[in-house]
């Protein structure tokens, strides 16, 4: 239910076009239910508010065992936006192998990461936006959504 929250609160309360990066195959419990996929309303819900559902591709090796953080960070280079992650991606910007989108995230980063915290007490989902008013700051309204 976490990801619906989120989703429907950055889509419709924050009007933000969203993006979510999971990985392919990925393995959970949806309403008491084993899934491989990606339930289909949470897909609706992403196109809906003009975004998509990206599937990380499965990559053995030590150099891709983050995977899903690498492609987070990509597509929100490629589409200028802001991203959704509590993660702090303090080793992407030393070793991301890109040095464009290395030098995006160490110069970016402060002002499009959005971090997030779920209310367990009211069941609610909301993000962390500190003391600066991101949605000002002329990024596009999009948030790339790792799950």
């Amino acid at each position: 239910e976490g990801v619906r929250r989120c989703v429907k609160t950055l889509a419709e309360d924050k009007h933000m076009t969203v993006v979510g990066v999971i990985y392919e195959n990925n393995w959970a419990v949806d309403r008491g239910r084993e899934t491989r996929t990606v339930p289909s309303d949470i897909v609706r819900m992403c196109e809906a508010s003009g975004g998509s559902v990206e599937l990380t591709p499965r990559v053995d090796g030590a150099h891709h065992k983050s995977a899903d953080d690498e492609m987070t960070i990509k597509c929100a280079y490629n589409r200028n936006c802001h991203f959704l992650d509590n993660d702090n991606y303090r080793d992407w910007k030393k070793g991301l192998g890109t040095e464009k989108v290395r030098h995006w995230l160490e110069k970016c980063q402060d002002f499009l990461q959005l971090r997030y915290f779920f209310d367990t007490g009211l069941g609610t989902f909301d993000t962390l936006d500190g003391n600066q008013t991101r949605y000002t700051l002329g990024a596009p309204l999009a948030v790339t959504l790792a799950t």
